[in-house]
């Protein structure tokens, strides 16, 4: 089976109007008489590409101190709720709303660590449709379980349950299993990856709440490019191997994202 990471690139689902949600306080530098001095720089826009690469959508970022708490673009906006410096709540509206007709509430452990995060939509009545659950083992995350809604059921059922492999600080492989709904036998997809040296950019924007790449797509498969200390540069499945990249601007920020030699995304900061 062919790996799932990006399959579900731009879905136009009940999620596509919220967009992405990347906050990001990056520092970079500049030469000042020699000297190189520290910029502060955030990130005010995002765009996002579409596969034959012209840009597709873009996303503008509104702060409260140094939290972005409004993402705002043509169909909708999203806000962001924060406990104890963390995400804990995401809302999402349509353009001309005040009252959100989704959200996700996110659970932490006692040690800062990500326990749960659990979507909601609201149809009248409020409906619970996918919950994400994470352990962990040593303080290292070690199992992803998926569950999403059954129409059948009418409850949450496991969809995907995902196993980490570490090398170091970075996670070199993965187990994904996806069941069947049918109940039949379940697809199973090993795949190995590969680092840079640079620190996770990523996870330097907190991109498992904040970034529409991973908005419905988040799986075991593309958790390597969020939990691991350094960049995925290329993910292996037996003899498939699919290169990831990533720019950086003049002042050291990361600027785009390359997937499979397809640009994905473009980041835009303010620097002073």
């Amino acid at each position: 089976m062919k790996y799932k990471i990006f399959q579900l690139k731009k879905k136009a689902n009940l999620l596509i109007f919220s967009i992405v949600f990347l906050s990001a306080v990056f520092s970079c530098k500049k030469d000042d008489s020699g000297v190189n001095q520290p910029l502060s720089c955030i990130l005010t826009k995002a765009f996002y590409f579409d596969s034959i690469g012209s840009i597709s959508d873009s996303v503008i970022y509104t702060y409260t101190g140094a939290y972005i708490t409004k993402l705002s673009n043509a169909a909708g906006y999203a806000t962001l709720e924060y406990t104890n410096d963390k995400v804990s709540r995401r809302n999402f509206f349509d353009a001309t709303s005040t009252t959100a007709d989704a959200y996700d509430i996110a659970a932490y452990n006692s040690d800062g660590t990500l326990s749960s995060i659990k979507s909601y939509i609201v149809f009248g009545v409020v409906v619970q449709y996918a919950q994400y659950d994470f352990t962990y083992s040593g303080g290292k995350l070690s199992k992803l379980d998926v569950q999403q809604y059954d129409v059948n059921s009418s409850q949450l059922e496991l969809t995907s349950s995902s196993t980490f492999t570490y090398s170091g600080n970075n996670i070199s492989q993965t187990v994904n299993t996806y069941y069947d709904p049918a109940g039949g036998p379940p697809d199973i997809a090993t795949l190995a990856y590969s680092f840079d040296n640079n620190e996770n950019y990523f996870s330097k924007n907190n991109a498992i709440f904040t970034d529409y790449i991973f908005v419905d797509a988040l799986d075991g498969s593309i958790i390597p490019l969020l939990f691991s200390a350094n960049n995925v540069t290329k993910v292996t499945e037996g003899p498939d191997e699919t290169p990831l990249v990533y720019t950086l601007d003049g002042n050291q920020n990361f600027y785009e994202f390359l997937f499979a030699g397809q640009k994905y995304s473009r980041y835009l900061y303010d620097c002073n």
